[in-house]
């Protein structure tokens, strides 16, 4: 009995002690709302479809994955799989990170839940090799409006703007981490082609600066609306030990990636005024002309004018609803053709917007169009003004084609002098051609056999050539997706070649994924956008840490053309490449 216990002990012991580790360790558990801190997965082996933790409470980046592989005293490989996360607080109280989940052999593992405290912002101690610190010392991160109290529609430009002073070793950026809604705007962002680095004067010091985003802006109602700030991801380069034993006080500088965020801005949005508010108003604002103008106004039954109703100038023009005129029940209206002809630019939107009627008489008469009316709000003056069209008369004259018969009236003189057809006057026929029916048989004559029998021939023929055309597009995909796969393997060789040439590099490395994505999505250049791309690839079974890390890189591709970056960031994003390439392969079905 005795024996038995002990090897049910050691067997126990042995199952236990085989249990591969899986657990979440944070860098702190209590900090403070301007404050950061690191979260370590680590796995005590190589798991397959891993889930991260719901971080919903967090501005969160992922600084990468590490796989460290060494060998123990007894020979045997061990290998550590970790997850590395950067987390910033969205707000002050108690949260639970959830259980991260890892698959191994079948079996699924998970972290233990953690409870992280924010607490008011805090004074982040002195440290000149403390990242936050460095942070809190000498960036700004800034959100500029250019009008924190607009009416509704009143157009409102947004930068998002980072300084930093020149002595903060800021190495790169690593893209947007939590882009901005604009809840309750209407909005357009603008593209930064090239990020430029200026130098400006801010509480007079020296600071670097450049501009991260753009965005126009129109308040669709009044209140206080909050925009909400932008995230970013930067390396800040600091200086730490070798070692913990490390008499010489000998540093190295190690690259941190660290979340950012902007300040929110509130903005106050004014309705319109009520006093002068004219009946008709419908929330135009800006500065417009209008006009109803006739292609003709003269015309006969039957024949067709245009008219045009026509808004010009500055402002809303895009969400504008054109005047519809009252036309006289006689003429027949086809549907409008609308035409947008505008220009947004972060000052606002100008141009034209145009409904086209197509207008066609079916009597004789004179018919009026009524005068129209179109009322805006004035930004300049703050008052409502109307603009009135003139009333247009279409003057509609008979048409002799639609005349009964269709014959052309004529004068007693044109009747005498006109010779009459003879055909007029010809004599009925009296003999005929006929033939019995009964003495002509179709059926089993030789044009019956012929048509029977001509379709017969095709179908052997039309058989061949829907095969042929079904082998021709089964090759044509196959060999477009041998092309893209073969595509990606070569930017990736060429990235790998370019790493001392940034900008070549990220081009390469874009192409790579771009190329990647066709293949093995099935998609065309077209159709290639972010959204598009991450719905595919949820679809196809692609895990959420992974489509957001595919979506980080070619953020950080589009950014690191143009912002200044070391070889080792070049190497990591290389190498995440490769690894997304690879989880993808894996994913995708």
């Amino acid at each position: 009995m005795k024996y038995s216990f002990v090897c049910v002990f050691l067997l126990v012991s042995s199952v236990v002690i085989s249990q591969p580790s899986f657990k979440a360790v944070p860098s702190k558990t209590k900090l403070g709302l301007n404050q950061s801190f690191k979260l370590s997965i680590i796995f005590e082996g190589e798991g397959d479809n891993y889930i991260p933790p719901n971080f919903q409470d967090f501005i969160t980046s992922s600084t990468g994955r590490s796989i460290k592989r060494e060998r123990n005293s007894n020979g045997k490989n061990i290998s550590q799989l970790s997850y590395n996360y950067s987390l910033k607080p969205k707000k002050i109280g108690s949260f639970i990170i959830g259980p991260a989940k890892i698959e191994l052999n079948g079996v699924i593992y998970q972290t233990e839940p953690i409870n992280i405290t924010v607490t008011k912002a805090v004074k982040i101690p002195e440290d000149p090799n403390n990242p936050d610190y460095i942070i809190s010392q000498g960036v700004d991160f800034v959100t500029e409006v250019s009008n924190s109290s607009p009416y509704i529609n009143e157009p409102v430009s947004v930068v998002y703007k980072l300084l930093w002073k020149p002595s903060v070793p800021i190495v790169s950026f690593s893209g947007f981490v939590n882009v901005p809604e604009f809840k309750g705007f209407w909005s357009k962002d603008f593209a930064i082609k090239k990020i430029e680095k200026e130098t400006v004067t801010r509480k007079g010091e020296t600071y670097f600066c450049v501009v991260l985003k753009r965005s126009l802006l129109l308040p669709q109602k009044s209140g206080s609306l909050k925009i909400e700030p932008l995230s970013i991801s930067v390396d800040v380069q600091v200086e730490k030990p070798i070692s913990f034993n490390n008499m010489m006080r000998m540093m190295t500088q190690e690259t941190e990636r660290k979340t950012i965020s902007s300040n929110s801005r509130k903005i106050n949005v004014k309705p319109f005024p009520l006093k002068g508010k004219p009946a008709g108003f419908s929330g135009a604002i800006g500065k417009f002309d209008f006009k109803i103008d006739a292609s003709k106004k003269s015309l006969m039954a039957g024949e067709a004018l245009n008219l045009t109703v026509e808004i010009a100038g500055s402002g809303n023009l895009n969400l504008l609803d054109l005047p519809v005129p009252v036309f006289p029940p006689s003429l027949e209206i086809y549907d409008p053709e609308f035409t947008e002809e505008v220009s947004t630019s972060m000052s606002g939107i100008k141009g034209r917007v145009i409904n086209n009627y197509t207008i066609v008489p079916g009597e004789e008469g004179r018919f009026p169009i009524p005068s129209l009316k179109f009322t805006y709000f004035d930004i300049e003056s703050k008052t409502y003004k109307t603009i009135s069209s003139e009333t247009i008369i279409v003057a509609v004259g008979k048409n002799p084609a639609l005349s009964i018969g269709g014959s052309n009236e004529t004068n007693g003189s044109d009747i005498k002098n006109r010779a009459p057809k003879s055909v007029s006057f010809q004599s009925f026929a009296t003999k005929t051609n006929l033939k019995p029916f009964s003495s002509y048989s179709f059926y089993h004559s030789s044009l019956f056999w012929w048509l029977f029998l001509t379709p017969l021939l095709f179908i052997p023929l039309l058989i061949i050539y829907t095969k042929i055309q079904k082998n021709s597009r089964l090759n044509t995909v196959a060999n477009r997706l041998r092309k893209n796969k073969k595509l990606a393997r070569r930017y990736l060789s060429e990235a790998q070649k370019n790493m001392k040439i940034k900008a070549a590099f990220y081009v390469a490395l874009e192409k790579a994924i771009n190329n990647y994505l066709k293949a093995r999505l099935k998609i065309e250049t077209s159709e290639i956008s972010k959204a598009h791309i991450q719905k595919l690839m949820r679809k196809r079974g692609a895990l959420e840490e992974t489509v957001s890390s595919l979506m980080e890189l070619l953020e950080a591709c589009e950014i690191a053309r143009y912002a200044p970056t070391f070889e080792e960031s070049m190497n990591r994003d290389y190498e995440k490449a490769t690894l997304l390439i690879s989880k993808l392969e894996k994913e995708l079905t």
